[in-house]
């Protein structure tokens, strides 16, 4: 049961300095892991923009994100399955509800509950979020047909409806989770659509889409070629990889990303309830 109020969390510099400084060690564990395994990623969003910009973490920024490939994303579920990791790979599956639509890379002995994560039975530190870049077909109307996949695989996956895409939408999601009540049944689905959104073959396809990232990136379009190579870049005096056409990426993502934005748009973007540094979430299993 939760015993806290689901406000966001407000930190002080030390704090969101600190938390920085766990994810900094979380991604070096994640990009060793990676080197052992030959997988292939780069940092994506605030990270790549951190690196560009600030050549480390965005000032006020309060986490760190991944893209991979479909091929390396799917392999790095595969291992982590293995176990003997020094961090927690989470999944949605038959077995766990993450209430995400991407794979999150768990540390083990902190804590950071955010407030779409109340009350799940999950594995809640500090986290990078690794989000597939999948292969899309030149093909407008295939393109549509992935973009549909893509939308029931995040409804029947996340299991929440937004207000935030119009009311059509809205209604339509609600139906569609009403008429699928079932967890176990919504998981197959969700696995069929992810089927059918990642079909297509990388080595045929000029074109790349965030697809698990939500519908204001998923939109996107990006050309292969931004992320067939990468480049390192000092973060935080730490080589990290990003695409060698994050030029390219950044501004269809972001727009003007050299530009600092308002002062009151710096602020840390996800909502965190409760965090604690030092302690497993194991101690606060059963109170949030």
């Amino acid at each position: 049961m939760c015993s806290v109020e689901s406000k966001k969390y407000k930190f002080s510099k030390y704090e969101l300095r600190s938390l920085q400084l766990k994810s900094l060690d979380l991604v070096l564990k994640f990009k060793k892991f990676c080197d052992e395994n030959n997988l292939k990623w780069f940092l994506c969003g605030g990270g790549c923009i951190g690196a560009v910009r600030h050549g480390g973490f965005i000032p006020w920024d309060d986490d760190l994100d991944v893209f991979m490939f479909r091929e390396d994303y799917e392999k790095l579920y595969s291992i982590s399955k293995k176990g003997n990791l020094n961090f927690y790979v989470i999944r949605t599956s038959e077995e766990v509800f993450s209430g995400q639509t991407f794979i999150s890379v768990t540390d083990k002995e902190t804590t950071v509950i955010k407030k779409e994560q109340l009350g799940l039975n999950i594995p809640r530190g500090v986290s990078i979020d690794i989000f597939p870049l999948d292969a899309s077909p030149s093909s407008k109307f295939k393109q549509n047909l992935q973009m549909m996949s893509a939308c029931l695989f995040c409804l029947y996956t996340a299991r929440v409806v937004s207000k935030n895409n119009g009311f059509f939408a809205y209604i339509i999601s609600r139906i569609l989770l009403a008429i699928v009540p079932f967890d176990k049944l919504r998981f197959k689905l969700a696995s069929f659509f992810e089927k059918q959104m990642s079909k297509y073959d990388l080595n045929k396809c000029s074109f790349v889409k965030e697809l698990c990232a939500g519908p204001k990136y998923m939109t996107k379009l990006y050309s292969k070629k931004i992320f067939e190579k990468c480049e390192m870049k000092s973060f935080e005096g730490y080589d990290l990889p990003i695409p060698a056409g994050y030029d390219e990426y950044l501004k269809s993502a972001f727009g003007d990303y050299m530009s600092l934005p308002p002062q009151n748009e710096r602020i840390n973007s996800h909502d965190i309830v409760f965090i604690d540094l030092n302690n497993s979430s194991d101690k606060y299993k059963y109170r949030f």
